[in-house]
């Protein structure tokens, strides 16, 4: 249910809680332009009421995995459908997946893969359940790839700031484009031990982590630290959108003339241009998935409309545009930031 109203001062510090998740109180007070007791007390307040939640990534093309793919599609009806929900932890796609929804019309899976044999092997064995259900060609998935040993960008992985600039300050604001680049870093067995911990308790203190790691508090200071400067993790405040008023997830899936490169079609420049209000984006030379939330079909209609005009005028798109639109009230999550699966296998 979407709150009734925010106050100017809820507003204030929502917006600086989403936009700054590293800051501590006293430093997002400053940001929010409110006294630190009056933070505090907000924070706490809209915790409590689920407005938003505490996340950290492990961007794991860091440490070796290849891929990140993004699959979409029509979801599979009735008895099929079913049958898929309940089997759905059984998938790899779904195993693999730091996000999953469904809003029984269609499905979205964003995944880390260790490499392409992985991902060949994950999608066959979700594509052989469809086909076994329903031979009907709009019953599929469309995967697009990412590979992290090229160049990938994204405005925003999971960070719903442009949401945020648009809904509190009246437009998208300038937003510093981020390299997704492949590494092969090797962690220690109390790095690993530490790593996990900090990934799955997100708003425990460094203390309960050190606990849970089974290292001193200093060594986890350290190395959370370590994490966050080396790009290992990422810390977001995700806000629920079904509490703000939000009524659609928008899924855009641009393809592109490959004699543009990334500087030169300057998406950053476009989505701001276009006002999305986005908090997922990947970008490469190729192909380009963006997903926004909208307060109706009336505004994801203007919205999508204003994006597909901005990029029509580079003439960077070259196909057709794919879109999907999830009900936020109709959603069911099938993954959400849950990186158990995933962290097993590092």
């Amino acid at each position: 249910m979407p709150r009734e109203t925010l106050t100017d001062k809820e507003k204030a510090a929502l917006h600086a809680l989403v936009k700054n998740p590293l800051l501590n109180d006293r430093k997002t007070a400053e940001a929010a332009k409110l006294k630190l007791s009056t933070l505090t007390a907000i924070r706490r307040r809209l915790r409590g009421e689920e407005m938003f939640r505490t996340y950290r990534i492990p961007m794991l093309q860091k440490i070796g995995m290849e891929i990140i793919s993004v699959s979409y599609g029509s979801m599979l009806k009735g008895s099929a459908q079913e049958a898929f929900l309940k089997k759905a932890e059984d998938f790899m796609l779904v195993q693999n997946a730091i996000y999953g929804v469904t809003d029984m019309n269609h499905d979205l899976l964003i995944d880390f893969m260790p490499n392409y044999t992985e991902f060949k092997k994950s999608n066959e064995q979700f594509e052989r359940f469809f086909f076994m259900h329903s031979p009907q060609p709009e019953d599929r998935m469309i995967s697009v790839l990412f590979p992290t040993g090229d160049r990938v960008m994204t405005l925003s992985f999971f960070d719903y700031t442009p949401v945020m600039d648009r809904m509190f300050k009246g437009k998208v604001l300038k937003i510093k484009p981020e390299y997704i680049d492949m590494g092969e870093r090797t962690l220690t067995k109390k790095e690993k031990n530490a790593f996990i911990s900090f990934i799955n308790n997100p708003e425990a203190t460094d203390k309960k982590v050190a606990e849970l790691a089974g290292i001193s508090r200093q060594a986890a200071s350290t190395m959370k630290t370590r994490f966050y400067s080396e790009g290992l993790m990422k810390q977001v405040r995700i806000p629920d959108p079904s509490k703000l008023g939000f009524e659609i997830i928008g899924l855009t899936h641009l393809k592109f003339n490959p004699k543009f490169g990334l500087e030169e079609r300057d998406d950053e420049k476009i989505l701001r241009s276009a006002q999305t209000p986005h908090f997922f984006t990947l970008f490469n030379t190729t192909d380009a998935v963006i997903l926004s939330v909208h307060r109706s079909f009336e505004e994801y209609s203007r919205d999508i409309s204003n994006l597909l005009s901005a990029y029509r005028k580079k003439e960077a798109m070259v196909e057709e545009t794919n879109t999907d639109l999830f009900s936020v009230e109709q959603t069911e999550v099938l993954k959400m930031h849950d990186y158990s699966d995933l962290l097993s296998h590092i």
